[in-house]
């Protein structure tokens, strides 16, 4: 199954595996305080995720589907507060699933992909733009957020791990005024929904680049 499939028809693509005590409960224990600490430290790294940067040039494409939707979450919808924050996270829930699909397809327990290797597979992927833009984003993302209000009634607790998230974002500046992120903040929603999924979050290495850099920095610091 194709990621653009699986983002525009959440209920039938996601709810069957998710939308259930154990498929609930399995995406709240791997986002974890240690999960989301770990993100949290790679998201912002620019040897990491470079506050989102990373996946828009992966991805630029799943990246500007994701931009069009942000404002369309209807204010009256049900806990519209989280409205914005739900949809990135079930989104990234949809293509962590479908990469790790595709990654093992005939393995029982397979292998956790890393945020990295992830999103390079979506970057070499024929994301279907036609297939994405034939369901309107107002309808896509009510689909998505329709799957999160069903893992919320499996994993209460996902409520207060959206809520610790949107505490880390308005720390780095990133989550506005209503709850309203930008893309950057967004984006790091989105790789929650990578986490929840199986995907893991990889180590930062130090390059000599990176280290003659930092060396650099501190002594024009001083």
């Amino acid at each position: 199954m194709c990621i653009a499939e699986r983002l525009i028809r959440p209920a039938e693509t996601l709810a069957p595996r998710y939308i259930n005590r154990d498929g609930a409960t399995l995406v709240l224990e791997r986002l974890s305080q240690r999960a989301l600490a770990d993100l949290f430290d790679w998201y912002v790294d620019r040897r990491g995720g470079d506050r989102g940067r990373y996946v828009l040039r992966q991805a630029p494409i799943l990246d500007g589907w994701l931009a069009a939707a942000q404002p369309r979450i209807p204010c009256d919808s049900p806990g519209h507060g989280f409205g914005i924050g739900a949809v990135n996270l079930v989104a990234g829930l949809a293509v962590g699933s479908t990469v790790v699909d595709e990654l093992s397809p005939d393995v029982l327990f397979p292998e956790a992909p890393c945020i990295d290797s992830t999103l390079r597979y979506v970057r070499g992927a024929e994301l279907d733009s036609e297939l994405l833009t034939s369901v309107s984003p107002p309808a896509a993302c009510a689909g998505l957020f329709s799957v999160f209000e069903g893992l919320q009634q499996g994993a209460p607790g996902l409520s207060l791990v959206l809520g610790s998230a949107f505490r880390l974002l308005s720390h780095m500046g990133e989550w506005r005024a209503r709850r309203t992120p930008d893309i950057s903040g967004s984006r790091y929603l989105f790789s929650m929904g990578l986490i929840g999924a199986g995907v893991h979050v990889p180590e930062l290495t130090d390059d000599e680049e990176s280290v003659r850099s930092r060396r650099l920095s501190r002594r024009q610091r001083s």
